[in-house]
Parts: structure tokens; C-alpha cells; sequence
């Protein structure tokens, strides 16, 4: 879900889940990898993945000038070395001489374009030869690389004399299906022979490294950076822009295959060497099968100010009826989760097309909050206009600095008043989506009726009727709620109880009344209950969508938010960080979720009509404060030991888990569609931060 054209700012990405994902070894993070065509598509999201899991990385680049945007883009976990062609005799020896610490090499390097006028010299050589070359190299030069991934196709699977035929399965296994050799101006044609050059090379020189092969379809998604976003993009993102240039008069051209998203692509490579059961397979990356209607049903859903022409949704199945069928199951089983869906990767992939204006006017109360920066931060990444709501003029200063020309803000001083967003919502009639942020999340009051009852209920209700009155025009509200609206507190610990988007906490609001912490979790039950009440029986325009998550860790939205007491969840792990040796280690634990995938949630939540009138409840699992220390000491050992952080118990935490209650939150996984982001990177990106800001 790393990430749409979201900023550069690798602390955004999504890695690879190592610690859960069946299969994987241990690697220890020092470790080089050697990634050719440093300057592609995949190959800068391969990466940025590789970055956000502390891997060193060597690219190769056609120039200097191309090296040092990469850099720029990068960082000091990145360098790069020139290989002009890599088709030409000994293209890589020099620069394996010189990266005697690389033990990883993925080969991402080969033309993927059909603008050509010399097969040969312009597609066949290049991926041929590029590929025995690098092969070659490493064989000689780099006897200490112990793994070799190469980007290869969905075309050397695929037979395009034989594509149109529903009685035809595609698996992973060579030799069940293959490509005919037909020399045209096609793509197909490069990676056919490109298959057969890589694992020939294998069975004649038998070299001491392991082979894999990635074998994705029409590679769509998001570019892995702002600025790669150009008029002339790649192929495959150009199959996108062609049905969004489109007149509404004009016809659909037919145009079917299969498609997968960029980013997955890019996790298969750093699957192909750190699973072992990834190591000499082809990684057939391929979600399903797609066609132009399809692309322009998600268009047309979701932005509407485009104007192209009106899908037909029969053709499209009509159309991708007469293909033949997939059957890459053995990938999906390596790959250990799901694939990001179809409406995602297209929703990112126009984000990124550069003459799609954004005019959708987005409102965000409670601007300043935790979780609300990290929104209006990936709002503006995907050019959404913003307005927030803000309690002073400073504050609302402040975001400007940080957000730019995009936000703007209006002053709301107490949103428990009667009429408190009437005003700003009479200002701003471009305003279409709501996004209700503003409540209060915090333990410090002796008056649980007044500090939690009030700005959580009336707040609301107060921006459901301002909305009702005064922004007709808005079509999707979005209320950020919590997983304390379903939670049953005196059943925590029972392991029979599973939670879906269906529970409700059973607390009443004089039960709330006892203490600030009931009264907290009664607030988001009132508040949320009182929201789908009005619903029911105001019938308003707008369609309703709440997220409920859970405690919310990971960095503040801008390294300049950190101070020495945090928000409510974060001080959670601040508080770790202050323990000294001899210190009780706390009691204390919940599930969690990290901010980047709330802020996210937040706009699949509109984006995404299947989530109109849904609850998004978002868990990715239970921590204790066990799993704080043990992170802690994991990655920052000699600041731990500097502080005096104590050890506690390592590893106790599963023990304490094991009898709390469970959760199946499928639905909304379903509508999230790509994995969360795991307590270690949560944890890690945070206290990076914090330790960052000491300095």
C-alpha cells in the first residue's frame, strides 16, 4: 500500500516483512547488492526497497550525471559506478574489481521499449549479450556473490501465437510452454531469448551463485520518485496514459494481458536471494489479467474531473475471456502475501502522470495532530488540494511552512461549539472530501464529560451538520475513530475472542465516567456511534467511512515535531527510551499499527468506493513493552548500553501473547490491499528519529 508518488523520503517505504515471512533467512544488514540499469522503473524501486532494509548498494548507471541524481535521490547507502554499454565485451569486469564487498547482484538492466529500428543492435543485444556479460563478470571477478537475480519478462512464459486460447494454462515450469521465435519489432521477442541465456549459462559454467529470475507482466504503479514523473514515460505506465489521453467521444481500443504492480515486482527481487525457496525458481509476478476498459472504470471512479470515454464492462470481460488462463500459485506461495490490487496500482500510477491535474479540495480537522500530518502529507504527495482546520493562526503558520502552496488553513478554536466548522466549510465550497482528525487522545483530565465526552461527540456531529448545511458538495467523509470503539476490555485475554469490523465495546458512558482511560475509549464509541446515528437519520449526500486503528506508532510527520513529550501512542516508546538499569519494566500491551498505514487508510478510504460506509480497522498484531527493549537494543546496541536501556526478559514477549484475544480484520485488508508496515520498522523509524534529534 511504500507508496503511490509519495515523497522521497525513504523512511515512507514499505519493506518487506522479514521477521514473518515463512522461508527467509537471516541476513545480516551490511550486506552489498550490485543492481544494473540503476536508473529504470523497477530497478529505483528495487532500490528504495533495498535502502529501507539497510542493504549497501552499488548501481550501475550509463553516466556520471545519471550517478549523481541517483545519489541525490538516495543517499550514502547508494553508489554507482558508469557502465555505458552493457552489451559490449567485459561491460561489468571493472566494476565488480572494484566491489569486492558486493555478494548480491540483481540484473534489472535491459530495454523494455518498442520504438525501435534495429532489433538486433537495440533490443536483442543489449538483453542477450548484457545478460552474459554481468553472468561473466561475477563468474570471474565476483567469486564472492552468492546470489543473482535477473529481471526477466511475462513474455518468456507467454506464447504469443497461442495467447488467445482459454484452454492454454501458464505456470511458473519451464518447459510446459514456449515462446515462439518470431523476430518482429515486438518486446515479446527480447525477453523470449533472454530466458534461455541466463539458466544455460547456469547449467554450462556452473558458477557458485544461485539463480532466480523474475518474470513480471505489464508492470504498473506509481514511479519511486517525484521527480522521475516526465511527459514520456515507460512503457508499460505509457499503456495508462494512452487511455487517459482519450477524448469521451473516442472509442476504447482493445488492448488486454497481464499486469502487476511496481512494487511488488520490486519485493520479488529482494525475494529471489534472501528466500531460500525463491533461490533457482522463476518468479512469475502476475496478478491477473487486465484490460483498457478496466483502467478507465478506475479512472473515471475515482478522478472524476477526467474526461475520457464511458467503459463497457462486458467487453473487458469478453475481452479477457479468450486468454489463455494463469497458474503461477508456487510464486504466490513464495511471495507470502498479497499482490497490491488493480484500483491501487492504477489510482498511483495516475498520481504520477504529469498533465492529470488534481483539482479534488480535500478538509482535514485538527490539522496539527499526529496522525493528521502524516494525511495531509501523503494528500499533498499525490497533489490533493488541502484544507485544515487549526486551533490558532501560529499553528496554521506552522503547516504552510511545512506543506507549501498546497494547504491552506482555517482557524476552528473549539470544535465542541455549536456551528465551529460552519464558517470554514461556507469558504470553501471546492472542498469534496472531509476528513474528521480532530478529537482528543489523551489521559490528563479529572472531567471525562467535559475534556472527552464533549469535543469527541459534539465535535463531530459538528462537522457532520456544517457539512450537511454548508458543503452539499461533499461527497466522502472520513472520521478517524479507534479500535477502543470495538474493544471488549474485560475479555483482552481470552483467546476465543476473534474481533471483526462488526464489534462494539460493551462499556456504557456512566462506566466511562470512572477514570480518564474509560472515559478515552467510551468517547470514540459515542463519537463513532453518534456519526453513523446521524447518518441513518439525516440521509446526507456524502457517504461515510471510519477508520478505527489501533495504538499508533512510527515517526512524527517532520523530524521538527519531535520534542521531549510526544502524542499519546508515540510517548509509549519515548518512555522505553528514558528507562534506566534497575527500572521496573512496564506491563503494558495492545495491538498496533503504524501511522504511514493509518494516513493511508485514510485515503483509501474515499478513494476507493468499496470502502463508502465501511469501518477500516487496522491491526497489523500485539506488542508489548518486551518488544520495545529487544528492538532497541537489536539496532541501536551501543546507544542502549550508553543510556543504561534496561534488557529485561528478550524474547518473553510470544509467552505473554499467547492467550489474548485474536483478530480477523479481512475486510479491511482486503481494501488496503498491500501489507502493513511491521512493529520492528515502526519502532526503528522512530526511535531513529528521536536518537536524530538529541544529536
Amino acid at each position: 500500500m511504500e507508496s503511490r508518488c509519495i515523497p522521497s523520503n525513504l523512511a515512507d517505504v514499505k519493506p518487506i516483512n522479514i521477521t514473518s515471512t515463512a522461508c527467509i533467512l537471516h541476513i545480516i544488514m551490511s550486506t552489498s547488492v550490485f543492481v544494473s540499469g540503476a536508473t529504470g522503473f523497477i530497478a529505483q524501486h528495487v532500490v528504495k526497497q533495498l535502502i529501507a532494509e539497510n542493504y549497501k548498494v552499488v548501481g550501475s548507471v550509463r553516466s556520471k550525471e545519471k550517478g549523481e541524481q541517483l545519489v541525490a535521490k538516495f543517499g550514502d547507502s547508494f553508489q554507482y559506478e558508469v557502465v555505458s554499454d552493457i552489451a559490449k565485451s567485459g561491460a561489468f569486469d571493472e566494476a565488480l574489481k572494484k566491489h569486492r564487498e558486493v555478494t548480491v547482484f540483481l540484473h534489472t538492466a535491459s530495454p523494455f521499449h518498442f520504438n525501435v529500428t534495429d532489433i538486433k543492435k537495440e533490443l536483442l543485444e543489449p538483453a542477450i549479450q548484457g545478460t552474459e556479460n554481468a553472468l561473466r563478470a561475477i563468474k570471474v571477478h565476483a567469486p564472492q556473490v552468492k546470489h543473482v537475480v535477473v529481471t526477466s519478462s511475462y513474455a518468456a512464459i507467454m506464447d504469443l501465437a497461442t495467447e488467445a486460447n482459454p484452454e492454454l494454462k501458464y505456470t511458473e515450469i519451464p518447459g510446459t510452454q514456449e515462446p515462439s521465435m518470431i523476430l518482429s519489432k515486438n518486446q515479446l521477442q527480447d525477453m523470449s531469448f533472454l530466458k534461455p541465456a541466463a539458466w544455460e549459462f547456469l547449467e554450462k559454467e556452473h558458477p557458485n551463485f544461485t539463480l532466480a529470475t523474475v518474470n513480471p507482466a505489464f508492470v504498473f504503479g506509481p514511479q519511486a520518485f517525484d521527480s522521475d514523473v516526465k511527459d514520456t514515460l515507460n512503457t508499460s505506465s505509457e499503456v495508462i496514459n494512452q487511455v487517459l489521453k482519450l477524448k469521451p467521444e473516442d472509442e476504447i481500443p482493445t488492448q488486454v494481458g497481464g499486469y502487476i504492480d511496481v512494487r511488488d515486482v520490486a519485493r520479488a527481487h529482494l525475494l529471489g536471494f534472501e528466500s531460500e525457496q525463491a533461490r533457482g525458481k522463476r518468479l512469475a509476478t502476475v496478478k491477473g489479467r487486465y484490460s483498457n476498459h478496466d483502467i478507465a472504470k478506475v479512472v473515471r471512479d475515482n478522478f472524476p474531473e477526467v474526461q475520457i470515454p464511458e467503459p463497457n464492462a462486458q467487453k473487458s470481460i469478453e475481452e479477457k475471456s479468450v486468454l489463455a488462463k494463469l497458474d503461477f500459485s508456487e510464486t504466490e506461495r513464495i511471495f507470502g502475501q498479497n499482490y497490491i490490487d488493480f484500483e491501487t496500482t492504477v489510482i498511483d500510477a495516475v498520481h504520477c502522470i504529469p498533465h492529470i491535474t488534481m483539482t479534488t479540495s480535500v478538509f482535514v480537522s485538527g490539522a496539527t495532530g499526529f496522525i493528521a500530518q502524516h494525511v495531509v502529507k501523503q494528500l499533498i504527495a499525490k497533489n490533493y488540494k488541502v484544507v485544515g482546520s487549526v486551533r490558532s493562526k501560529e499553528k496554521g503558520e506552522q503547516l504552510v511552512a511545512k506543506f507549501g502552496d498546497n494547504f491552506q488553513y482555517e482557524t476552528v478554536g473549539d470544535i465542541a461549539k455549536p456551528g465551529a466548522f460552519d464558517e470554514a466549510l461556507e469558504k470553501h465550497p471546492e472542498v469534496t472530501v472531509f476528513l474528521h482528525t480532530a478529537s482528543p487522545f489523551h489521559f490528563n483530565t479529572n472531567n471525562v464529560e467535559k475534556d472527552l465526552y464533549e469535543p469527541a461527540v459534539e465535535g463531530t456531529i459538528n462537522a457532520l451538520k456544517a457539512i450537511e448545511k454548508y458543503g452539499p458538495q461533499v461527497k466522502n467523509v472520513v472520521i478517524t475513530s479507534s479500535f477502543t470503539a470495538l474493544i471488549d476490555l474485560n475479555r483482552e485475554a481470552d483467546p476465543t475472542l476473534t474481533y471483526t469490523e462488526e464489534n462494539w465495546n460493551p462499556m456504557s458512558r456512566e462506566e466511562g465516567t470512572q477514570n480518564a482511560f474509560s472515559g478515552y475509549i467510551v468517547s470514540k464509541k459515542l463519537a463513532e456511534k453518534a456519526a453513523w446515528d446521524f447518518v441513518e437519520q439525516s440521509k446526507p449526500n456524502f457517504a461515510l467511512t471510519v477508520v478505527n486503528p489501533t495504538y499508533v506508532f512510527g515517526p512524527q510527520a517532520f523530524d521538527s515535531d519531535i520534542k521531549d513529550s510526544l502524542n499519546t501512542s508515540s510517548e509509549l516508546i519515548n518512555s522505553a527510551i528514558k528507562l534506566k538499569a534497575g527500572d521496573d519494566i512496564p506491563v503494558h500491551t495492545g495491538p498496533y499499527i503504524d501511522v504511514r498505514d493509518v494516513a493511508e487508510a485514510h485515503l483509501v478510504a474515499f478513494e476507493k468506493e468499496a470502502a463508502a460506509n465501511q469501518r477500516l480497522v487496522l491491526a497489523d498484531g500485539r506488542f508489548t513493552f518486551q518488544d520495545f527493549l529487544d528492538i532497541i537494543h537489536k539496532h541501536f546496541p551501543e546507544e542502549a548500553k550508553a543510556r543504561g536501556i534496561p534488557v529485561g526478559t528478550p524474547g518473553s514477549s510470544k509467552n505473554v501473547l499467547a492467550n489474548a484475544a485474536k483478530f480477523n480484520f479481512a475486510k479491511t485488508e482486503k481494501l488496503m490491499g498491500a501489507k502493513y508496515i511491521d512493529l520492528e520498522t515502526s519502532v526503528v523509524d522512530s526511535v531513529k528519529q528521536i536518537f536524530d534529534a538529541e544529536k
